[in-house]
């Protein structure tokens, strides 16, 4: 789906296959393109003004054929593409990453505490992982984009990078959710994670898993927390700290899970002062540094 929040926007689409359409939507209009058995991963969305993006499927497997389940998610622009992530674990669940780039001859390495590789993408192509229950690191040399996709009742979120961690969420669980067994997971450098505070208090009491990350960004861990439906503010007792936070949920036939925020750099931007190269074997150290 393309919406609108403009009028006279022109939106150019094209699809894997090489075809294409031109649409011109007005304030508020939605465009919505659909194929029922062609996957439309790869497809392109140029605009000329500021446009909404969703993606999705009505009945999508995800590492296993049982029941389908429906997935969506607002995709980010190409120009909120960043080259370090962390993905973080679901519990005990498996999954998988699809891993998006909008540039040519971009060097992208995956790698958990055990083992990495690193592929070379081609310009509006993808790559997907093997399926993981750890958490993973993702780099690039060039901007990437990470949609991670939980197995057996399914969802599907975009991975914010490190670059887009901020220090303070406020975000709602809806009541429609009370019946799930709910939980945010929060990427964090290991060395601050007694700063963090759940609606004002520490929040070891909802600690339900911990998780390592591989090099180079072992300095971080994953906290996962269990949590009530309703409005929730997470944040850090230090005003320098940066983490990632995503919220997730599974029940009986369903799930979701979406980032509870992401610092695209449009205002408060987060600088990166030190960043150093990443090779493609990680043997070389990221030293992040991030400006208020």
């Amino acid at each position: 789906m393309v919406m609108s929040p403009f009028a006279n926007t022109e939106v150019n689409i094209t699809f894997p296959n090489g075809t294409w359409i031109s649409k011109t939507l007005e304030w508020l209009d939605v465009y919505q393109e659909m194929s029922p058995s062609t996957d439309l991963t790869g497809t392109i969305v140029q605009s000329s003004k500021p446009v909404s993006v969703v993606s999705g499927a009505s009945c999508s497997y995800v590492i296993q054929k049982n029941d389908c389940d429906m997935i969506s998610e607002q995709l980010i622009p190409t120009n909120a593409f960043q080259r370090m992530f962390i993905v973080p674990p679901i519990l005990s669940n498996r999954f998988v990453v699809r891993i998006f780039s909008s540039q040519i001859n971009s060097t992208v390495c995956v790698r958990d505490v055990a083992v990495g590789n690193c592929t070379m993408m081609g310009s509006n192509q993808w790559i997907e992982s093997a399926p993981k229950h750890s958490s993973l690191v993702v780099t690039s040399h060039d901007p990437i984009s990470v949609i991670q996709y939980k197995e057996s009742d399914t969802y599907m979120t975009i991975v914010p990078s490190i670059q887009q961690f901020i220090n303070s969420y406020t975000f709602v669980v809806p009541e429609v959710y009370i019946n799930h067994d709910n939980y945010i997971s929060v990427t964090i450098l290991t060395a601050a994670s007694q700063t963090l505070r759940l609606d004002g208090k520490p929040p070891r009491d909802h600690l339900v898993d911990t998780a390592n990350v591989a090099s180079p960004f072992n300095n971080y861990t994953v906290l996962t927390f269990r949590i009530t439906t309703g409005l929730h503010v997470m944040t850090t007792t230090e005003t320098d700290v940066l983490f990632g936070l995503i919220a997730f949920g599974n029940f009986t036939f369903g799930a979701y899970g979406f980032p509870a925020g992401i610092d695209l750099g449009n205002s408060n931007g987060k600088v990166c002062l030190q960043c150093q190269h990443l090779t493609d074997n990680f043997s070389a150290t990221a030293v992040m540094k991030f400006l208020t």
